[in-house]
């Protein structure tokens, strides 16, 4: 934080390093990498060094306002991870009784005329099932595939409730939308992280994924605030800068152009952000 430091929250445990077992734990029971934590959190990629020096008790003291950023991102209270709870053993149980509730919805739906009232309500409960099974899955694409379902299903119930016609509906399936649309961001951002590994560094496709990544962080700041959303910012501009590079030198005149204008675009986000 600017101009101050931030006030420390110290564990009064004896065994001072649970606290960055409890994050591991809940990261890990969660699904996420520690990229993906530390782009929920807010604190973009370089973060992954932050959060990892953390799990490994190299950091054992957060300020408030960190301490509540990696709370948020992993769904708990901060006094969860001060407390140090640990996540409770998985269960497949649950899991099952989850896929039959998943299959049981989609053959409702069949038997419900389209963008009926009774259809928009089996999309927006299998919406909510979806985003449980998600997550429930361990693996990272079991997990993309059914928040992916469980956004097809909230654009659905959409094209039936309306502000006026069905406030209630309406705001619940918005609010879950933006959550799930939340998480889907992140997941294209360490997606797109990946699938630069494997393209040839300063090649044209590797310039273009770094600014299809830039608008992800760019769009991204509509989510967050303060800090948080000015790195987000300065990671879009990183991208942009690293893409103008390859097509410069490439002659890309096209691709520098729409690079340029989104780059202004970025620092005028920026600087509006700086005067709040």
């Amino acid at each position: 934080m600017r101009g101050r430091r931030e006030k420390e929250l110290v564990s009064h445990s004896p065994a001072e390093n649970e606290l960055g077992t409890a994050i591991r734990a809940w990261r890990r029971f969660r699904g996420l990498s520690v990229t993906e934590l530390a782009i929920a959190a807010g604190f973009g990629i370089n973060g992954r060094g932050y959060i990892s020096r953390i799990e490994h008790s190299q950091i054992r003291h957060l300020g408030e306002e960190r301490l509540n950023r990696i709370a948020a991102a992993l769904e708990l209270q901060s006094a969860d991870l001060l407390l140090h709870r640990m996540p409770e053993a998985p269960d497949d149980a649950p899991t099952r009784d989850l896929d039959d509730a998943i299959i049981g919805g989609k053959a409702l739906l069949k038997k419900c005329t389209e963008q009926s009232f009774d259809w928009a309500r089996i999309q927006l409960l299998l919406a909510k099932l979806y985003r449980e099974r998600a997550a429930a899955s361990r693996l990272l694409l079991a997990k993309y595939t059914a928040f992916t379902e469980a956004q097809h299903c909230i654009e659905c119930a959409l094209l039936v409730f309306t502000a006026s016609a069905a406030p209630q509906s309406f705001q619940e399936a918005t609010q879950l939308g933006r959550e799930i649309g939340e998480i889907l961001e992140i997941t294209l951002i360490t997606g797109s992280l990946a699938l630069l590994k494997r393209c040839p560094p300063q090649s044209l496709d590797w310039a273009r994924i770094h600014v299809l990544l830039a608008k992800c962080y760019r769009e991204r700041t509509t989510a967050l605030e303060g800090q948080a959303a000015r790195t987000a910012l300065t990671e879009a501009q990183r991208c942009i800068k690293a893409a103008l590079s390859v097509f410069t030198q490439k002659r890309a005149q096209r691709n520098a152009k729409e690079a340029t204008q989104l780059q202004k675009e970025i620092v005028h986000a920026i600087e509006q952000l700086d005067e709040r």
